[in-house]
């Protein structure tokens, strides 16, 4: 006799089955993405919710599993497209390693398979559980800026109110008892992040309408946003007090969380007020659950789930095989040298000027004099690029930032032989009062750009050519002087002269 539990397993049709195999497959498929998105949820204070978020979605597409009941395949044509340029999209950004691009194509992908297997029905009734996924990359970032920025404005204004004398420079707070950085991670992404997820999760649990789900969410928003302020302004005040000795000052990320939860108590008060009232003005209004059976009814054969299993693989195969056609590189050592120059190690001046690029296969130091000014000269190389270990990386820096703040940047574009080079000038001011103008580019073969866009966009014309992943990145640290004497034009021309 079966077990009452054995009884109480729901019996799954072949194409829910295939469904699920699907499923599967976009995991395994598409792994080396899946992989470094789980790293960075396991890294990230911001997307720590990742791996919760992720199992909860699944578990809402296993919820709707009698919406894939039956394939639909009746708008393939349409999905096919989308799903080709989605998978075109994931191989480019995963051939030149931009890592947001192939998360967001790699959940695109998905979306695309589920249209192309269950049409519009399909795609309607997964829509909440595929938006979940997209709030699991690394895309939300572009809001930490502008959330960084309105944090430090306004506790600047709000420090000033409370009588204490401030100094803004930048994100750098100078008050009587001490001074203050808001970091990156003071922005309040996370509160922010955070929040979001919660209203729209309560909203579709308790089946809000729309209009309720907006206001929800922009209270939401509020609260979380405030509640960074008020973590910021604390911290800087009892900062204060105690001249930087505080435990607050110390423990600031974990003083933010205690101040958020306590934030939200009076948003799920709202939240529960609104759900009350759209419960009594819609009684019967329910998320519609039954199954559609004019959608559900029409089986086709299953060329599409069969096609899509193919594309699964052949994606990161071609990846891999574009990637290997010239991974034995012939890029040469230093590739330009400089003549009448002399090599260094490590001098008081690099240490301030501080390039690096991580995971580089050799960087160079080089300085050679023009008359009593000294040119600075930074080069390093590729031989191969891989993830986290490119040319253009968050990681990697041109200059400290924390020493050098930029005045200006522009463009420049210059004939070396056959060449162009396409480069971009810096002028920068050390927190010393120095001036120096910074002059680079990035080359892969003998394409060049001054812009970490542009050099993608060449490492991939690079790579589909069969010309392989090497590149080199030059910068040419240039005192001010020097470069005001012969125009900020002429000055590449002069250091090329002594390129070979």
């Amino acid at each position: 006799m079966p077990s009452s539990a054995m009884k109480a397993l729901p019996k799954l049709t072949r194409e829910q089955g295939y469904f699920w195999i699907l499923l599967l497959f976009w995991h395994l498929a598409f792994i080396s993405t899946f992989s470094f998105l789980f790293s960075e949820w396991l890294e990230s204070h911001v997307y720590s919710y990742g791996p919760l978020i992720w199992g909860y979605s699944h578990f809402l597409i296993w919820k709707q599993r009698a919406h894939y009941a039956r394939f639909n395949t009746s708008n393939s044509l349409f999905g096919g497209a989308c799903f080709a340029i989605v998978g075109f999209t994931w191989l480019a950004a995963s051939i030149t390693g931009i890592q947001v691009v192939q998360q967001l194509a790699f959940i695109g992908i998905l979306c695309s398979a589920v249209l192309i297997l269950g049409g519009w029905h399909l795609a309607r009734a997964l829509f909440f559980p595929l938006l979940l996924l997209l709030f699991t990359t690394e895309v939300w970032n572009f809001f930490q800026y502008p959330l960084r920025e309105l944090s430090t404005a306004v506790t600047t204004d709000l420090v000033r109110l409370f009588g204490i004398p401030v100094l803004r420079e930048d994100y750098l707070l100078t008050v009587p008892g001490g001074r203050f950085m808001v970091e990156p991670e003071c922005s309040g992404l996370s509160f922010f992040m955070t929040s979001c997820l919660l209203v729209l999760i309560f909203s579709y649990e308790k089946a809000l309408s729309i209009k309720s789900t907006l206001l929800f969410f922009g209270f939401a928003v509020f609260i979380s946003i405030l509640s960074n302020w008020l973590r910021i302004l604390i911290i800087v005040i009892v900062g204060n007090k105690t001249e930087m000795q505080s435990v607050l000052v110390h423990e600031h990320l974990l003083f933010g969380w205690v101040v958020y939860a306590i934030a939200m108590i009076p948003l799920f008060v709202v939240g529960y007020i609104i759900f009350i009232k759209a419960k009594k003005s819609a009684t019967n209004s329910t998320r519609p659950q039954r199954e559609n059976n004019s959608a559900l009814q029409k089986s086709h054969k299953n060329i599409p789930f069969i096609l899509i299993l193919s594309l699964f693989i052949a994606l990161p195969m071609t990846t891999r095989y574009l990637l290997q056609v010239k991974d034995n590189s012939t890029l040469s050592e230093t590739g330009h040298q400089l003549t009448n120059s002399k090599k260094i190690e490590e001098t008081q001046s690099f240490r301030n000027w501080q390039p690096y690029f991580h995971n580089s296969d050799s960087q160079h130091y080089f300085y050679y004099s023009k008359g009593v000014k000294r040119i600075e000269v930074f080069i390093a190389q590729y031989f191969s690029q891989t993830q986290d270990k490119e040319l253009v990386n968050k990681l990697n820096q041109l200059y400290d930032n924390k020493k050098w703040q930029e005045i200006e940047r522009e463009k420049l574009s210059f004939i070396n032989g056959k060449q162009t080079i396409n480069g971009t000038a810096i002028q920068l001011l050390s927190h010393t009062g120095a001036k120096k103008v910074l002059f680079y580019w990035f080359e892969h073969g003998s394409l060049t750009a001054g812009s970490g866009t542009m050099a993608k966009l060449n490492q991939l014309q690079n790579v589909l050519l069969g010309n392989g992943t090497a590149g080199t990145a030059y910068a040419f640290m240039i005192p001010a002087e020097l470069a005001n004497e012969e125009s900020q034009f002429q000055l590449p021309e002069t250091i090329l002269k002594e390129l070979n």
